[in-house]
């Protein structure tokens, strides 16, 4: 199974999620009746090096992002605009299941509601979202001293 995480990272943030997520699944240990990650081929790339060939040729796609402005940013949205089949190839394939991950401050807003609604006309078909927080120096500044934000 080809397996490509791709995504927009504006400050690194969520480069280093998908870099480390992709990282977890390659050293993945067998779990009773599964088989081990390692049988499947796992790429990380930002998402404007991610052509047409490459997304023909993979099976899940994990998209990350940051959140600008509770919305995801201006080339999430134009990697999904480029992602719409032709209309010749429109129900040849079935849709790629894609696991949306959106990395934060403090709110994400209704960024994968609108993402997701996005990506209706696409060759993709959400399977998941999450949200992950990210602390930020705005939430250091505010936090009181040893709570969880500083561990």
């Amino acid at each position: 199974m080809k397996i490509l995480i791709t995504y927009f990272s504006g400050t690194g943030n969520t480069a280093f999620v998908a870099e480390k997520l992709a990282e977890c699944l390659r050293a993945a240990e067998p779990r009773q009746g599964r088989p081990a990650a390692t049988n499947h081929t796992i790429s990380c790339t930002p998402v404007e090096r991610v052509g047409d060939p490459e997304l023909t040729a993979t099976d899940i796609v994990v998209l990350g992002f940051p959140i600008y402005a509770c919305d995801a940013p201006a080339p999430i949205y134009e990697f999904v605009r480029r992602s719409v089949p032709a209309p010749s190839r429109a129900t040849s394939a079935p849709a790629t299941p894609v696991v949306l991950f959106c990395t934060k401050g403090m709110v994400a807003g209704s960024a994968l509601r609108r993402l997701t609604r996005a990506m209706t006309l696409t060759r993709f078909r959400v399977a998941a979202g999450v949200t992950i927080l990210m602390a930020g120096s705005d939430a250091l500044l505010t936090s009181r001293r040893g709570g969880w934000y500083h561990r």
